[in-house]
């Protein structure tokens, strides 16, 4: 995971990290000229050896879509961009070299 300032980079879900991410961290969508949209935050709160993470979405702005009787936010832009909620319960916790629930 690369950490820019309060940006995180999520490019593989099996990448390790140095250590256990803490803290708020903003959610930006990056299109492809290179343009920054802000959608949220994750906040994590780290012990010992892994963290705990809230993911807060902003929807504004977001417009809902369906696929297959699935509801989607999408977001519009030069872009469009969908977030489909995760429908089962996860453990929203990671450690430095298991992020795979980030991704």
């Amino acid at each position: 995971m690369l950490e820019v300032d309060n940006l995180l980079y999520f490019l593989l879900p099996e990448f390790v990290c140095a250590e256990v991410p803490a803290g708020k961290k903003t959610i930006y969508l990056i299109d492809t000229a290179g343009g920054q949209v802000t959608i949220g935050e994750v906040n994590f709160t780290a012990d010992s050896s892994s963290a705990e993470f809230l993911v807060a979405i902003d929807y504004e702005g977001f417009t809902d879509y369906f696929l297959s009787m699935k509801e989607m936010k999408c977001l519009e832009s030069s872009e469009l961009w969908c977030h489909l909620k995760y429908p089962y319960e996860q453990p929203r916790r990671i450690s430095a070299d298991d992020l795979r629930w980030l991704s």
